[in-house]
């Protein structure tokens, strides 16, 4: 999983961090901000939802997180997530013979 830190007021890119063993992380927040963050948790395996800070779904409503954004002051603890399970689909890709097509790439929009 992957943290990604950005400017709440602009949307920008901050910086990103992967999570360790034990799902913690810390994003150095090393790049010109407006002093308020947000945050959004990327999940590249498994079956959990992406979301934004505080079980929010879009970023329009993501809590804010105030880090001033001068050196050595901004460090903010106890910004977790709880992700939700996604759900799944499954099946077989067949050809008209009904045989199965290995190493089909499948995308549900």
């Amino acid at each position: 999983m992957e943290i990604v830190a950005y400017d709440y007021d602009s949307g920008r890119w901050i910086n990103q961090k992967n999570t360790d063993q034990s799902g913690t992380y810390t994003v150095y927040l090393n790049r010109p901000y407006s002093g308020t963050c947000g945050a959004r948790v990327y999940v590249y395996n498994g079956n959990y939802i992406n979301e934004y800070y505080n079980n929010k779904r879009a970023q329009a409503e993501a809590d804010p997180i105030l880090a001033d954004p001068f050196p050595g002051v901004h460090h903010v603890t106890g910004i977790d997530f709880q992700l939700d399970e996604g759900g799944q689909i499954s099946g077989v890709v067949d050809d008209s013979d009904g045989n199965p097509i290995p190493w089909i790439s499948s995308r549900i929009l």
